[in-house]
């Protein structure tokens, strides 16, 4: 409550390179009711508490893994939902589930890696993406997203929540399936 929540919501694994997260946060702290937060679990969890309380970083929180049921709830709270990869040229190729489900709650992005998942929360005007790995580039796209009027930033989750119905929903990609198979069909008569 009362805060401006950064809410990223997952596995906390080496690949997610979420210290880069921490050091942004860092650099952050003259924001006062800005918090970034991690719901999940996974196997860079623990070196992720110990670098927040090594290096006194206190804008950020750790919130257990959720049921699948409940996780909405939180992502409901956040003004802004996060997904970050590692510098890797594979997850430019790559479509994470995360910004899926983070579309369909109609809550801005902030994509912290460049390729297709970048480029389809670009192309749905749902949010704002930097490279990977670039603390300096996440912290200005939060203050960027910080400085946007609250009607501004709903708009962009309600872009993004438009997009995932258009395109992503099972209908809509069985719809696309059943297309492309029909047109393999007609290629072979």
């Amino acid at each position: 409550a009362n805060r401006f929540n950064i809410i990223y919501g997952g596995n906390l694994g080496v690949v997610q390179g979420l210290d880069t997260v921490i050091e942004a946060a860092k650099t952050l702290g003259d924001i006062e009711d800005l918090q970034f937060v991690f719901i999940g679990d996974g196997n860079d969890q623990q070196r992720l508490k110990s670098l927040v309380a090594q290096q006194d970083v206190d804008n950020v929180r750790f919130i257990p893994r959720q049921p699948m049921s409940e996780i909405r709830n939180f992502f409901a709270l956040g003004d802004v939902l996060l997904v970050h990869l590692k510098a890797l040229p594979i997850f430019e190729l790559q479509m994470p589930s995360k910004v899926l489900s983070y579309l369909a709650c109609g809550r801005p992005i902030l994509c912290g890696f460049e390729g297709v998942a970048a480029q389809t929360i670009l192309d749905a005007n749902a949010g704002v993406s930097c490279p990977a790995e670039s603390p300096d580039f996440l912290a200005q796209r939060v203050r960027e997203l910080y400085a946007l009027p609250r009607s501004e930033r709903e708009q962009l989750g309600a872009n993004g929540r438009r997009a995932y119905l258009q395109n992503f929903t099972l209908e809509t990609s069985v719809e696309k399936i059943e297309g492309v198979l029909a047109n393999v069909v007609a290629t072979q008569i």
